[in-house]
């Protein structure tokens, strides 16, 4: 459902956005898994905090169904074509100025939710990490980085499989300031998954 080891091009100097996973669910084996988003939007607030979004193109993964309880044991496990699709939005509350900033990758300067919905089934994975990018002269665009952030499954709506458990996320981005796309993608994950969950709730996650 998510590529796995997706082979990252040595020599490619178009920036793309991708995200590396390490997943802790299974702590004896932990699992890498990649994926690449399409290029990501944001805005910016009176008080100068970044907000980002990025998202994969829907696409429809076969998931399996229940047999009935009187199937033969050899009948095959039946499936379903089902709509998957990611988002990921990162709430950048203070900016890193390299020169008068200090700021090193274990501080924490955003807010993660990444989403994941398959059919009528959400899960999100919720954290906080150190995110870092430069912005273009004319301030439409930014390239950036988000360092290791440690995240955790925190809401689900109806029954939803947990892919990763405890896990980190990391990655580099491209972004273009966009504020209607940004709010309708949050409002979309506003009605998927109700209101936000404070830090405390997402503490409590853990």
């Amino acid at each position: 459902m998510i590529a796995a080891s997706l082979c990252l091009f040595s020599g490619c100097t178009k920036p793309i956005t991708q995200f590396e996973i390490e997943s802790f669910k299974d702590s004896a084996t932990p699992q890498r898994f990649s994926e690449v988003f399409d290029a990501g939007y944001f805005c910016v607030d009176s008080s100068k905090n970044h907000t980002f979004i990025f998202t994969v193109s829907p696409t429809y993964v076969e998931r399996e169904v229940d047999t009935p309880d009187d199937a033969p044991e050899s009948t095959p496990t039946p499936s379903e074509p089902v709509r998957m699709s990611q988002t990921l939005e990162l709430k950048v509350f203070w900016r890193a100025i390299p020169g008068s900033t200090f700021a090193e990758s274990t501080q924490t300067n955003a807010n993660i939710v990444y989403c994941l919905t398959t059919g009528r089934n959400c899960i999100t994975y919720e954290g906080a990490g150190f995110v870092s990018f430069t912005e273009s002269r004319d301030g439409q665009s930014v390239t950036g980085s988000l360092e290791s952030a440690a995240l955790c499954p925190a809401r689900f709506v109806n029954a939803p499989a947990d892919l990763f458990g405890p896990c980190h996320i990391s990655g580099t981005f491209v972004a273009t300031r966009d504020r209607a796309a940004v709010v309708s993608h949050q409002l979309a994950l506003r009605r998927k998954l109700g209101p936000p969950l404070s830090s405390q709730d997402v503490a409590a996650a853990k």
